[in-house]
């Protein structure tokens, strides 16, 4: 059984990737390796805070490419990755819980639960991936 509720409140750390803090894809880190067993790269490698965060996600825009595998909408399950767009660039991920709902960290922001469905995140999904590397 996944133990969603540790996660949640988790505060926002930029390359942040244990529970004092994360960012969104430092919460795809920590969940995946804890709750699933999987060895997820950190992506935090030769990365400095100071970076502009834009670069950051390209980075991992371009590795879900070649280490994870595309999901069919509807065939997402808990543990998959949704990837979001925010202001037109692929910039958001999260872990999928189920029953449209997903956990994630944002900037200035606990990690919450919230649905992928709904009209805040529904036209900014570009997609679900599974990791496959």
């Amino acid at each position: 059984m996944i133990d969603w509720a540790r996660y949640i409140g988790i505060p926002y750390k930029y390359l942040g990737r244990d529970h004092s803090g994360c960012d969104c894809y430092g919460t795809v880190y920590l969940i995946l390796r804890e709750q699933f067993g999987l060895d997820v790269p950190s992506y935090t490698e030769n990365r400095s805070p100071k970076e502009n965060r834009i670069e950051s996600a390209s980075i991992i825009n371009g590795e879900i490419k070649t280490c994870w595998r595309k999901v069919d909408p509807g065939a997402e399950s808990p543990g998959d990755v949704v990837l979001f767009r925010l202001h037109n660039l692929p910039l958001h991920c999260g872990v999928v819980m189920g029953d449209g709902r997903f956990i994630h960290n944002l900037a200035g922001c606990n990690s919450v639960v919230e649905s992928y469905v709904n009209i805040k995140w529904a036209s900014r999904v570009l997609g679900f991936y599974r990791y496959a590397a």
